[in-house]
């Protein structure tokens, strides 16, 4: 493997295949050549960022039910095309906060990406709502970066912030990290809730 090749040109390290790992079933572990136990969190960002770069994206399990949300019509049949193109279901196709609200709870999606700015209720303000009654990852877009709405965002189950314009290939990674993230989240929410 092109990964494999990647890491063997560092001298002190050799790499084996981690399937245990508790952080991401496709991460791997560094082993420095005087301690072979040594656990692959503190490379789990590094071979993420190169397992994609040299070998693509490992592959999603099914598609996903999908919520978007964007006051820009152009922009929702955008978001609609290309994650039909994905394999994925889109379930809600909204135009407002309040509409993206009412059909998240009636659809129950797997994920939700939408527009910050939007009429009647911003996408954060959405995402907040939406998951009071169960968490749901999102991933949110705007034409803006300011730092009040990455701290928002931050605040919320916000794990990809898209800036516009975005394109096809902008969307596959977010969505893959964010589930990958979120899968990770409810697992160590789980382990702390059996905790207490």
């Amino acid at each position: 493997m092109a990964l494999y090749r990647h890491i063997e040109s560092i001298n002190e390290f050799k790499a084996t295949n981690n399937s245990e790992c508790a952080w991401n079933k496709y991460c791997f572990r560094l082993n420095p050549d005087n301690n072979a136990g040594t656990h692959c969190r503190n490379y789990h960002r590094y071979f993420s960022v190169h397992l994609v770069l040299h070998n693509g994206l490992p592959p999603m399990n099914g598609r996903l039910r999908i919520a978007v949300a964007d006051d820009e019509p152009d922009m929702r049949r955008f978001l609609c095309r290309v994650l039909a193109h994905e394999g994925h279901q889109v379930v809600v196709a909204a135009e407002s906060g309040r509409q993206l609200i009412r059909e998240c709870q009636q659809t129950q999606p797997d994920l939700v990406i939408t527009d910050i700015a939007m009429p009647d209720m911003d996408g954060l303000q959405a995402i907040h709502e939406i998951c009071v009654t169960k968490a749901v990852p999102s991933i949110v877009i705007s034409a803006k970066s300011e730092d009040d709405l990455l701290v928002r965002a931050s605040n919320e189950l916000v794990f990809a912030y898209l800036v516009k314009p975005i394109k096809m290939d902008d969307l596959r990674p977010a969505i893959w990290l964010t589930m990958r993230r979120f899968t990770e989240f409810t697992r160590l929410q789980a382990q702390l809730t059996g905790k207490t």
